[in-house]
């Protein structure tokens, strides 16, 4: 299991991913090669369409291993562990719904889970700490930390490192500690057809290269550097606060 890179060396465009089970990222390549090179990557598709002979362009490479046998069970001690921290009074009383969620709802690592479902972010910062990465949030219209849902991956270091990946293009991405950083649990408004609720954020605290160049995926509006101190200028809320009081 873990992180892979697919590098379009022909416009030099990248294709993060990640692969999880009992297969991981080998059985995941076999996808690639059985389905003409696109893996059901919807955006590849495209490219194969236009020229079935495209994926001679595509240069794979692995950027992390992890463990194949992650499982909810890792996920509870992870936050077991998390739970002896010295947190806030406001984090630690979201940290205490988890388990009781988890328990309840074996589907939780699933978009479908009604009630809401668990999911992971990178809190990128640069080898300073003086720096995170922020998106400007397409559908929330918010600055916020990288990240989003885990679609089934129990491996939620893996499903963070591929969010903050395929969100900003970056590829020198490396865990500070794979240990939870932080917990929040949050409403998400109704959308459409999608009634509201409850994300459980798992995150990571990630280090990336301040002088690596970004890439804006289409659940951005933008992407941006910034200094610690002004983090506040952009989004004020508590979630966010104190993750800088946790970097400083």
């Amino acid at each position: 299991a873990g992180i892979y890179l697919i590098l379009d060396k022909s416009s030099g465009k990248q294709y993060i991913g990640s692969a999880s089970g009992t297969e991981g990222i080998w059985g995941r390549w076999r996808d690639y090669v059985t389905s003409a090179g696109t893996g059901g990557n919807a955006e590849l598709i495209k490219l194969m369409n236009a020229d079935p002979s495209h994926a001679r362009h595509f240069q794979f490479t692995v950027l992390m291993t992890l463990p194949k046998t992650m499982t909810l069970a890792h996920t509870l001690a992870l936050l077991s562990r998390h739970a002896t921290r010295s947190l806030d009074a406001t984090e630690a009383a979201m940290l205490a719904e988890y388990e009781p969620f988890i328990t309840a709802n074996p589907d939780c690592l699933l978009r479908t889970c009604v009630p809401g479902h668990l999911t992971a972010s990178a809190r990128n910062v640069d080898r300073s700490r003086r720096w995170t990465l922020l998106t400007h949030h397409h559908k929330l219209d918010r600055w916020l930390q990288l990240g989003g849902h885990v679609d089934g991956n129990p491996d939620l270091l893996a499903a963070a490192l591929r969010e903050g990946a395929e969100e900003s293009g970056l590829t020198r991405l490396a865990p500070v500690s794979k240990e939870i950083f932080d917990v929040d649990r949050h409403a998400i408004p109704a959308r459409g057809a999608e009634p509201e609720h409850w994300h459980f954020d798992v995150r990571f605290l990630i280090e990336a290269d301040r002088d690596e160049a970004l890439q804006i995926s289409s659940e951005s509006k933008d992407l941006a550097w910034v200094e610690l101190t002004r983090v506040a200028e952009l989004n004020p809320s508590e979630s966010m606060l104190r993750m800088v009081r946790k970097t400083v």
